[in-house]
């Protein structure tokens, strides 16, 4: 069952324009989203490293 409806061509400009900057912002959000993954990995990796060099980690029993 398909509805006509009349849609112009200026809302069709407009919702197309507001599809590619929601595509941009996630775009975006997805790239901060893998710097923060590379960073965490980093801090994971330099810790790791410490703790080898200091002879494993502490233990507080």
């Amino acid at each position: 069952m398909e509805a006509e409806e009349n849609v112009s061509d200026v809302e069709v400009e407009e919702t197309l324009e507001r599809v590619e900057e929601l595509r941009r912002r996630m775009a975006a959000v997805w790239d901060r989203f893998e710097e923060a993954k590379l960073a965490w990995r980093e801090l994971v990796r330099k810790r790791a490293e410490r703790l080898l060099k200091a002879g494993g980690p502490r233990r507080d029993t």
